[in-house]
């Protein structure tokens, strides 16, 4: 089960901690571990292309992104990565442990 953790402070996403495997299917085959990675991914690309910088840590099975770089674009970054682990845990509830 993939564990998302979503911390708040003043109700804007301050950090998002991501641990573990789905397990929906064989590695490789998982579209829900592949779905939580292009999240992941894709967030921290958007970021950098928009010329910010923010804290991060990947490792297999293990991310952390950090919302530290001060910015309203950044703070819509990091609500677009709440909605979509939200919209990923509704289609695969018993893959997915939510926390806010």
């Amino acid at each position: 089960m993939i564990s998302v953790e979503i911390k708040k402070i003043d109700s804007k996403v301050s950090e998002v901690i991501v641990k573990g495997h789905a397990n929906y299917s064989d590695k490789g085959k998982d579209i829900v571990c592949a779905s939580a990675t292009t999240i992941i991914i894709y967030s921290l690309n958007l970021i950098e292309k928009l010329g910010f910088k923010i804290t991060y840590k990947l490792e297999e099975g293990y991310s952390k992104l950090v919302n530290d770089a001060n910015s309203d674009i950044v703070d819509k970054v990091f609500e677009t990565l709440e909605f979509s682990f939200n919209s990923l845990y509704e289609e695969h509830p018993r893959n997915i442990y939510l926390k806010h």
